[in-house]
């Protein structure tokens, strides 16, 4: 946006962000501070070498089962959507 500096997604117009011709910019809030044990990860020069493992970390972290997990000692795996992920 030229208005504020924002990248702006694919089919997303001037003013999406901050308003016509930027008329909204100074009303949007700043974001609060990030806690500190993110400065950790956002400092951290491998981060964007490890983004992709990250998420797909926390998205296998969020998903949920109707049946059981196995027992400790079985081999570790999981089949989601009749794909099978190995750990």
């Amino acid at each position: 946006c030229k208005f504020c500096g924002i990248l702006l997604l694919t089919g997303e117009k001037l003013g999406f962000c901050c308003g016509l011709n930027g008329n909204q910019y100074f009303l949007i809030p700043s974001l609060p501070p990030l806690p500190p044990e993110y400065d950790i990860l956002i400092n951290d020069p491998n981060i964007s070498r490890l983004s992709r493992r990250l998420n797909l970390i926390f998205s296998f972290a969020a998903l949920e089962s109707s049946h059981a997990f196995p027992t400790p000692g079985n081999p570790s795996f999981v089949a989601i959507s009749r794909q099978i992920y190995h750990r």
